[in-house]
């Protein structure tokens, strides 16, 4: 592979003074020369024009680079490197010349002989340079004042070294300081602060350093940014993680820099799969006219390890049947724990990193290859790669890789050739390249898509795709299905976390150039309606939920204001609906704002009865992949064919397996699938539904009576149970529970019980339901079993199935079975109630049950009251607080017992949010009285943990009435909570106390008191709170003198005074480094009126402190 001599077609010079000091009279070092003639080399080879010197005095060295400065013209590249000994001394860093250290006992150095760090920068980066690089192959050595350092206090880059360092092969040497590069330059040093920099190995050439700068310094077409970024690399994993090059930017142009710019016909190629995915955006959803780039769009996904994998490879090899593998109903409510995507091969345990991703189909699979290669790219992610290559599986077919013969041979590098560069040959010196990288571990294959790869591709691929899964580090991505390879280390993807949910609602909104609030307005929704917020956690339905919103909010707003909860399959008609109204707007030029859901499906017809016959016959089939024999059958189902509804396909719900939604017309040849597995199911649902609704519903009747019990139709049966209730044609619904409630029945009776209230929940309530009542007993009938049983296992079934059953909790039967079982005389009856009142989603909670639990918190056993508590602080999250709050005051009252009021702080300390300040303030006065100092404690927590809601007068009167407590601990605690107040808080009687706390006996209640005045901030800046802090700073704990400088500066200009200023002058030679520091940022923070010459000098003394904070 040929390379340039010059850096762009503009010829832009490169410059280089390469300085190699070794033949030291004290401590000699070994590599320097070779150092500074290797790097001499290379740099001449990529067009560097060079000065080379070796083994300089002071007067040649200072010489050499005066005289390189006068070469130096604008818009010039240039670079200074230095190998040999360095020093840090009162704070500046220094190169040292051969003739610095002294022939003597002792290392005496020349302070007139060492060459400032500084003064070379200032001489060799100016604004009018392109770029200035400044490489330092030497440790800092921190030397004393007296000029004269002991043998072992000067260790850098030495061949004499302990014994016990010497041992892995590499000397160690020690510590510089850290430098800021000029406007226009970047530095990197051989070694971080706080690491110990390598002199390398004996028997090698080149120091450790310098050995990977030669190795990356002249790749062509590597941006410069990112050769050092590998040099860091390597250089910390040879050592050992003991030395860390350090890096100091100040790049100004916008244009990378390349070193090495190759040859211009054939630079390395492998820089432009970089480039690509730098430039990688994200198509929205349902426009794919809007390309968001991937930074901007990306939201982190919910990835969590998959446990006892082998077992689950086991019964995926043992299947025979899809039936066995294909779990459709959306695990959307499991409890899991996140991994970072720079984590995912933490768990490898071999060389080869290789991780198997599965994920449902929408979930973001491709999404998250998209980004890894984009983070790569970036040098954000795995920089320990020389090359990422991502491949989309379902793009590799016969046509995109025909083999001419089936002896020809393929390999990675073809494969390579054929993706990324499809109009141009590789060079011999490419593939060998390439080739190296593989066989040393530096390729990374992302393969998108395993379960999309044509089954009909060549033998060649075939063989090509065996050698990554057993040679190369690979990522591979799945659906959980159909998965033939084992793996050692494997992750799911499961979506989007609640915190990704509000990040994504926020810039999507953002991107719309929408109001703030609309986005709040969403989430307040999604938050409030638990299934749904459920569903959200996917993002192709986030996506789609954010469109209905922002395009009909007023449907959902009404929808959310009539009812407490959405049904899930209503949010599935609302995205059908949207679907259509774009259909309809894009593909037939029809204004719909003013259609009915019945008018929007007439004129869909066609296209909705295709997509519920392609649905069913996948489903029944237990398959996902819509091949063309699927579009054949449904052809002769229907009666009518596709070919003639050119545009039946671009309503948005599939796509095809080249990954792109469909385009102008109808492909089916090409493999297809839902957007996402629950679309499948709604689909696959509607075609029950008018089975049902016709006149022959024998054959959707006995689907259910087949299928009921079966896991995979579970979400199909509840949309089922949904859509019959939006059409609200009472036989239809009666043909439906008939089936589900007649025989066949589920033999033990848990699987019924669990069908019927998820059905039950997508009915709006019920009322229309035939045999309704026999519903209820027959669920009241197995709470009282679940309740009254030793075994748990039952009880936790239950819970599972009720904990997103809005109309179950809220039934009144049920509630008042609720409360005859908490007035049961056996404890472990009224503690299983308990745990399972804690889980139901009340929305009118009853005051009995409420009274009843409340009551019960007197009761002595730890382990009752222990479980009352938890479900409690539970119930907290869904009923009013003011309800709860109010009925404990009224328990409280009149008892006189110190262990009901700590169970009952522990409660309020324990709650997420807080409301019912004026019940909450009686509590804590009740508390107060209480002699027991710990109970005190607790109700001042309760208050701090109040923060700024609370802001009565009441509740700060008594604040500072508890500031004179006998305990310490509880004035603290009432600091804290005054400090949570903020300005609100900023009386003149709250200032006063305040003020007392000042001179409290406790140095944290001074500290405290310090803290909360200046977060009053200006409001209490008068002459007795700044006498008060300048009295503070006088203080013996340093503690105390540090807040009460800060509180100073919070308090602005009003404390600008010249008593101020005189007294922060002082601070400045207080004994505490931290107070210094203190004094010198609120002096600075004052502004112009400190400015004078006194406060100038106190700085520029402090400019000398021994404390490089200070300074």
């Amino acid at each position: 592979m040929s390379n340039s001599k010059n850096n762009s077609p503009n010829i832009r010079r490169k410059l280089a003074l390469v300085i190699g000091n070794q033949n030291y009279v004290k401590r000699p070092l070994r590599h320097s020369e070779n150092d500074a003639n290797d790097l001499h080399a290379v740099l001449t080879e990529i067009g560097f024009t060079v000065d080379r010197e070796l083994n300089c005095k002071y007067d040649k060295m200072n010489d050499a680079i005066e005289k390189f400065s006068k070469k130096i013209k604008d818009e010039d590249l240039l670079l200074f490197y230095f190998a040999g000994h360095g020093f840090q001394y009162e704070g500046q860093n220094y190169l040292v010349s051969i003739d610095a250290i002294q022939d003597s006992d002792e290392i005496l150095i020349d302070q007139s002989k060492l060459i400032k760090v500084d003064n070379i920068l200032e001489k060799l980066s100016k604004p009018t340079f392109h770029v200035s690089i400044f490489l330092l192959d030497c440790c800092q050595e921190n030397l004393s004042a007296s000029k004269i350092i002991h043998l072992q206090d000067v260790e850098t880059r030495d061949i004499s070294e302990k014994k016990t360092e010497s041992q892995c092969g590499i000397k160690i040497s020690i510590v510089l300081v850290k430098m800021t590069a000029p406007g226009g330059s970047i530095i990197q040093f051989a070694c971080a602060p706080g690491y110990r920099a390598a002199d390398g190995y004996d028997q090698e050439r080149n120091g450790l350093y310098t050995k990977y700068l030669l190795k990356h310094i002249a790749r062509p077409k590597v941006e410069i940014n990112l050769i050092f970024r590998r040099i860091t690399r390597d250089v910390f994993e040879e050592s050992k993680e003991k030395q860390k090059p350090y890096i100091n930017g100040g790049l100004m142009t916008e244009e990378p820099i390349y070193l090495s710019a190759g040859d211009s016909k054939d630079a390395m190629p492998f820089e432009a799969i970089r480039r690509k995915y730098q430039q990688y955006y994200v198509e929205r959803f349902m426009n794919t006219c809007q390309k968001v780039p991937i930074e901007e769009c990306y939201i982190n996904l919910s990835i969590t390890r998959t446990e006892e994998q082998e077992e689950k490879e086991k019964k995926l090899q043992s299947a025979k049947s899809h039936d066995e593998i294909i779990n459709t109903y959306e695990e959307i409510y499991r409890n899991t724990t996140s991994i970072d995507i720079k984590e995912i091969f933490d768990k490898c345990k071999d060389r080869k990193k290789q991780v198997l991703v599965i994920g449902r189909a929408g979930i973001g699979k491709s999404i998250f290859c998209r980004y890894v290669a984009y983070q790569w790219a970036e040098g954000k992610l795995w920089s320990h790669y020389e090359l990422v290559v991502l491949i989309t599986l379902n793009s590799l077919t016969h046509e995109s890789h025909p083999m001419s013969a089936s002896d020809v041979k393929y390999s990675l590098v073809d494969l390579v050739q054929t993706q990324y560069f499809p109009c141009e040959s590789l060079s011999d010196d490419d593939k060998m390249y390439f080739k190296s990288l593989c066989d040393e571990g530096k390729v990374l294959w992302l393969l998108d898509g395993y379960d999309e790869l044509s089954l009909n591709i060549s033998h060649q691929l075939k063989s090509v795709f065996d050698t990554i899964y057993q040679t190369q580090h690979h990522i591979l991505t799945t659906r959980p299905y159909d998965i033939s390879l084992s793996y050692k280390t494997q992750v799911e993807i499961i979506g989007f976390t609640d915190a990704n949910i509000t990040m994504y609602v926020n810039q999507f909104f953002e991107q719309l150039d929408e109001n703030e609030s609309e986005s709040q307005h969403l989430l307040t929704y999604l938050k409030s309606n638990t299934k749904i917020w459920g569903i959200a956690h996917i993002p192709v339905h986030l996506e789609l939920i954010c469109c209905i919103w922002s395009d009909r909010k007023i449907s959902m707003t009404k929808e959310a204001s009539a009812k407490t909860t959405l049904e899930v399959t209503m949010l599935y008609d609302e995205m059908v609906q949207w679907l259509c109204r774009q259909y309809l707007k894009k593909q037939k030029h029809m204004a719909t704002c003013s259609m009915t859901r019945n008018a929007l499906r007439k004129h869909c017809e066609k296209e909705l009865e295709f997509l519920e016959n392609v649905a069913f016959y996948v489903m029944k089939d237990s398959s996902v992949i819509i091949d063309s024999n699927v579009f054949v059958e449904v052809e002769k189902t229907m009666g009518w064919f596709i070919s003639d509804y050119p545009q039946l396909l671009n309503i948005g719900i599939l796509k095809s397996f080249n990954d792109q939604r469909i385009g102008s017309h109808v492909d089916v040849k090409k493999p297809h699938y839902f957007v996402h597995l629950s679309f499948q199911e709604f689909f696959a649902a509607g075609y029950i539904v008018t089975g049902l609704r016709s006149g022959r519903p024998e054959d959707s009747i006995n689907f259910i009576k087949v299928n009921k019990y079966d896991q995979r139709f579970r979400l199909l049966l509840n949309f089922v149970s949904g859509l019959l209730t939006l059409y609200n044609e009472k036989e239809p619904i009666q043909y439906f529970w008939d089936a589900i409630l007649n025989e066949p029945l589920d033999l033990v009776g848990l699987r019924h019980f669990d069908l019927i209230i998820s059905c039950l929940e997508e009915t709006r309530g019920g009322s229309s339901i035939p045999r309704r009542q026999e519903l209820v007993d027959y669920i009241v009938m197995w709470i009282k079993i679940g309740v009254n049983m030793e075994d748990n296992k039952v009880l936790t079934y239950l819970q599972q199935a009720l904990q997103q059953s809005c109309i179950i909790a809220n039934e009144i039967t049920i509630q008042e079975t609720l409360i005859q079982l908490m007035q049961s005389k056996e404890p472990s009856t009224k503690i299983n109630t308990l745990t399972l009142l804690s889980t139901l989603p009340f929305s009118n909670f009853p005051e009995k049950l409420l009274d009843l639990i409340i009551i019960d918190l007197n009761i002595e056993p730890f382990y009752f009251h222990d479980t009352i508590s938890k479900a409690l602080t539970k119930l907290l999250e869904h009923i009013p607080h003011d309800v709860v709050l109010q009925r404990l005051l009224t328990v409280l009252k009149p008892q006189h017992n110190s262990k009901l009021i700590e169970r009952v702080f522990t409660i309020l300390k324990n709650t997420p949010e807080n409301h019912a300040i004026y019940a909450t303030i009686h509590m804590v006065v009740l508390a107060t009285q209480d002699k027991n100092i710990y109970h005190r404690q607790i109700a001042h927590q309760v208050l701090g943990h109040l923060g700024g809601k609370a802001t009565t007068q009441e509740l700060i009167r008594l604040l500072l009435t508890v500031l004179s407590d006998q305990d310490c601990d509880v004035r603290l605690c009432a600091c804290n909570a005054l400090g949570l107040l903020g300005e609100k808080a900023a009386s003149k009687e709250v200032v006063k106390v305040l003020l007392a706390a000042l001179s409290d006996q406790s140095c944290a209640v001074r500290v405290r008191a310090c803290r909360v005045l200046g977060r009053l901030g200006k409001k209490a800046a008068n002459e007795d709170v700044i006498k008060g802090l300048l009295t503070a700073l006088s203080d013996q704990d340093c503690d105390v003198r540090v807040c009460a400088c800060n509180a100073l500066g919070l308090l602005g200009e009003k404390a600008a005074s010249e008593e101020v200023v005189k007294v922060l002058l002082a601070a400045l030679s207080d004994q505490s480094c931290a107070v210094r520091v203190r004094a010198c940022k609120v002096l600075v923070r004052l502004g112009e009126k400190a400015a004078n010459e006194y406060v100038i000098k106190g700085l520029l003394t402090a400019l000398s402190d021994q404390d490089c904070d200070v300074r």
